[in-house]
């Protein structure tokens, strides 16, 4: 899922709907895309643990998207899909799955 959250993310940045110096604020919950309810990544569960302790402060979407992918950093990608709308996510992955069938 983090590649097709990547190519979102440049989509956005080309179309100018986002900058990747824009500043991101880094916390730690997030309402499920599947019911709704409030939840909390846990950071031993996450391969990458330094972002944790920036909640409060802000990272860019440059940042966090080099996280995500050289660190596969769950918190960097939650963040990044916040600020992208999951629904523009789904629907680049949902064409990247289809030029691949």
């Amino acid at each position: 899922m983090k590649v097709p959250v990547m190519v979102e993310l440049f989509h956005q940045v080309k179309e100018g709907k986002v900058r990747l110096s824009d500043p991101v604020a880094i916390h730690n919950q997030f309402h499920s895309i599947a019911d709704g309810s409030v939840y909390k990544l846990d950071p031993a569960d996450d391969s990458e643990v330094e972002l944790y302790k920036a909640e409060g402060q802000t990272r860019t979407p440059s940042q966090l998207c080099e996280w995500m992918i050289a660190a596969c950093s769950n918190l960097a990608t939650n963040l990044i899909i916040e600020k992208l709308g999951v629904e523009n996510v789904r629907a680049t992955a949902r064409l990247l799955y289809q030029a691949i069938e």
